[in-house]
């Protein structure tokens, strides 16, 4: 194959330089909205599972002063402040590390030029 340009990480797949232009912006039209439903869900399953570590509560039993029964109260062991502090961190910095991960995987465990 006589590649038009250099070959890259991920493209020139095969030599689709030589395709119709309106083909290959089909193609990699429909990729990108493959990578966006992708994070999408991720995304979502992230959510979900801040929400259950979250939402976990603990019992703590609360002595009275007389004889009777402790009174027995549930709280949250997450504030809800923390936890969106977490997520807010965790998808600011996302991007970044996963396009580390994608350049060391890609240049055999090698960072940097």
């Amino acid at each position: 194959f006589d590649y038009r340009c250099s070959e890259g990480l991920l493209l020139p797949i095969i030599n689709e330089s030589t395709w119709n232009p309106g083909v290959r912006a089909f193609i990699y039209l429909m990729g990108l909205l493959y990578c966006f439903l992708g994070v999408a869900i991720i995304a979502d399953i992230f959510m979900c599972s801040i929400e259950k570590i979250t939402s976990k509560t603990r019992k703590i039993m609360l002595s009275t002063s007389d004889e009777t029964e402790p009174e027995v109260i549930e709280v949250k062991v997450w504030n809800d402040t923390v936890a969106n502090l977490t997520l807010m961190a965790l998808g600011s910095s996302a991007p970044e590390i996963l396009l580390s991960i994608i350049e060391i995987v890609g240049y055999g465990f090698k960072a940097g030029d």
